[in-house]
C-alpha cells in the first residue's frame, strides 16, 4: 500500500492504478478504440490533403 500525503493520487476513481506520471494504465479495449481512433483520423487527414491537391492541379489546369 502506498503511503503518504498524495496516495490517494495513485488511484483513479474506478480503482485502477495510475503511473508515476499519474496517467492511468489503459485497458485493451482502450488501447484498441484509441488506435482504431488514430488511424481514422490519420486517414481522414490524408483524403483532405488528397482532395486538395486535387483542387490545387485543377485550378493550375484551368489558367
Amino acid at each position: 500500500m502506498s503511503k503518504g500525503k498524495n496516495s490517494s493520487k495513485n488511484f483513479k476513481g474506478d480503482g485502477k492504478q495510475v503511473s508515476h506520471r499519474g496517467h492511468k494504465y489503459w485497458t485493451h479495449e482502450e488501447r484498441q478504440g484509441h488506435e482504431a481512433f488514430q488511424r481514422d483520423i490519420a486517414s481522414r487527414k490524408a483524403d483532405r490533403e488528397a482532395r486538395r491537391e486535387s483542387r490545387r492541379q485543377v485550378r493550375e489546369t484551368n489558367q
